[in-house]
């Protein structure tokens, strides 16, 4: 939207429609103010909410803050659930789809011309199936995903109270394998 408007605005000052220029960059200034405002709301306020028992403000600059701390072991942490979750969405859709397939290809009732189950076009029901096993993978992948973010959120906001010191350096509640793994790319960055 923001080049968009951004050409549409330079567009409009060569032509010398000023006033459609005008309209444009002030448009161009709600959606960058809206974007300032629209990065507080996000899943990791809503996690603060739920670990301090903040208000919605509160937990959004907490969230901010968490995240600004801990950004290149979280960043890196992020990304490889981005695998896991490509990787995930690929296995179910893959695997509902070959089950189909083979289903259509082994049952003698979807086979058999002389069947009133029979399947006159399989590559259309495998597409289909696909179709509805990718839609499956997004739920549990959202899942898995949120599951994640709220593990290194936990582990992050437990680090940030260490170093306040409102929680003893030597309590973990976090696995020793996150911390290992955190470390270890906290060091790299």
């Amino acid at each position: 939207v923001q080049v968009l408007l951004g050409t549409l605005a330079e567009a409009a000052e060569v032509e010398g429609n000023f006033v459609l220029a005008f309209v444009a960059k002030c448009l161009l200034c709600c959606v960058a103010c809206y974007q300032r405002f629209i990065e507080f709301l996000n899943k990791n306020a809503y996690m603060d909410i739920a670990i301090n028992s903040t208000t919605f403000c509160t937990a959004a600059r907490n969230a901010l803050q968490v995240m600004q701390e801990e950004i290149g072991a979280i960043g890196f942490l992020n990304g490889a659930t981005f695998i896991f979750t490509v990787t995930g969405h690929a296995l179910i859709t893959s695997v509902g789809t070959f089950v189909v397939w083979w289903m259509v290809r082994s049952f003698w009732w979807f086979n058999n011309v002389e069947s009133p189950q029979y399947i006159h076009d399989p590559i259309m029901v495998c597409v289909v199936a696909g179709i509805i096993c990718f839609i499956i993978s997004i739920g549990f992948m959202l899942v898995f995903d949120m599951v994640a973010d709220s593990v290194l959120y936990c582990y992050a906001t437990e680090d940030r109270r260490k170093r306040m010191h409102l929680v003893h350096k030597d309590i973990q509640y976090a696995p020793a394998s996150l911390h290992r793994l955190v470390d270890h790319h906290s060091s790299e960055n």
